[in-house]
């Protein structure tokens, strides 16, 4: 029985099952024999943590009726992240991205838009600079007040926005590692740890991770696993070995070659194990010695055994 499952594992009646990583989902749960069951996310779903989720969750539509466009595409790890298109300006900034856009106000006659503005109550505010945020929208008698970002949170563009953004966190849990660090003015970029491969690049950086495959014994390293790509792996040919961990797998060793026996034949994933050769003449002349003594025992027991009758008899007369 299962008393407290780890964070890497859930519960399921009486026992801990390994959760499903970054982009999957449980198809099927585990059993005192088998593990966890784990699918790919379908098209349009994603699941951006280790899960025991039956399923993915759905991806944000960027509706270009509501004046959102794609930032980033959704991916099995990641959501979809949008941004405000032309005539609109973000109302509820998002991670990364906005999840609500609203028209720009049209200005009346005799008033314009300068570069670098946003409209907000009929007046036309000038936007706060990157790393930055509005603290008081502007007003007919005072301009817009900004604050700079503060803790983990930036702004990368000229906005209008009453909050930063947050800043990305790369956790090592995930595979993930810090490549260059969050500022008021750009979001966190990661990469990937030793051992790990990105399966979802972004922003010159990585979003999401997995170990790279381990070669089961049997098995070469065909290719070694790169932060790009995984390890590939290919099983051993007739009469050769690996342990899983070799570049190329080696050839059974020839025990007669080598004056030797074999004492026990090679698999995939061993090698020969070979002996010294036995001495035939060494079983003959242990079984001469037993046997001789044997026999010479029988033979006198033999030989007594008739002459005590015939001595008898004469003893008799």
């Amino acid at each position: 029985m299962c008393e407290a499952c780890d964070s890497q594992e859930y519960a399921h009646g009486e026992i801990c099952c390994p959760k499903c990583n970054r982009g999957e989902r449980v198809a099927k749960n585990c059993t005192d024999t088998t593990s966890t069951l784990c699918k790919t996310c379908p098209e349009s779903t994603y699941m951006d943590h280790p899960n025991e989720l039956n399923e993915c969750k759905r991806c944000q539509k960027c509706e270009a009726e509501e004046g959102m466009i794609t930032k980033l595409r959704c991916s099995p790890t990641s959501n979809s992240v949008c941004e405000c298109g032309e005539g609109f300006f973000c109302s509820v900034p998002a991670d990364r991205g906005c999840s609500k856009c609203l028209n720009h106000t049209v200005c009346s006659e005799g008033q314009f838009t300068k570069q670098n503005e946003y409209l907000v109550n009929g007046e036309c505010c000038p936007m706060c600079p990157i790393g930055s945020r509005v603290l008081r929208h502007c007003t007919e008698f005072s301009n817009t007040s900004c604050i700079p970002c503060v803790g983990p949170t930036y702004t990368d563009q000229p906005n209008g926005l009453l909050s930063c953004f947050p800043c990305k966190v790369c956790d090592p849990g995930l595979g993930l590692r810090t490549l260059h660090g969050c500022t008021n003015q750009k979001d966190t970029v990661c990469w990937v740890l030793s051992g790990y491969y990105c399966i979802d690049q972004a922003d010159g950086g990585c979003r999401a991770a997995r170990p790279h495959t381990v070669c089961a014994p049997g098995q070469w390293v065909k290719q070694p696993g790169s932060d790009s790509t995984d390890t590939e792996c290919e099983d051993c040919p007739q009469n050769s070995y690996s342990d899983g961990l070799f570049t190329s797998c080696k050839p059974h060793t020839d025990c007669e070659a080598r004056g030797l026996q074999e004492i026990r034949p090679g698999t995939s994933a061993s090698d020969v194990e070979c002996g010294e050769m036995s001495n035939p003449v060494v079983p003959i002349v242990t079984v001469l010695a037993i046997f001789i003594p044997i026999s010479i025992r029988v033979v006198i027991f033999l030989v007594l055994k008739k002459k005590i009758p015939f001595l008898k008899g004469k003893v008799k007369q």
